[in-house]
């Protein structure tokens, strides 16, 4: 951060709304730039869902009336 004599070019540097810059600086939040140049928003651990895998074998589709 700037306030802990971050550097300020223009790599380190972010626009946020009032409530994002709040969850970065007060929640532990971090600001992270994929390849595409666009910032994202990422929570801290305790708050990030687990990956949901897909089914390995999901069920078949039946039709109850038919039973097919």
């Amino acid at each position: 951060f700037w306030s802990n004599h971050g550097p300020t070019d223009i790599p380190n540097l972010a626009t946020l709304c009032p409530q994002c810059h709040d969850l970065v600086h007060d929640h532990n939040w971090k600001v992270t730039t994929p390849p595409d140049g666009h910032p994202k928003l990422r929570p801290p651990e305790h708050l990030r869902l687990p990956p949901n895998p897909a089914p390995a074998n999901p069920p078949a589709l039946v039709n109850p009336v038919l039973r097919t």
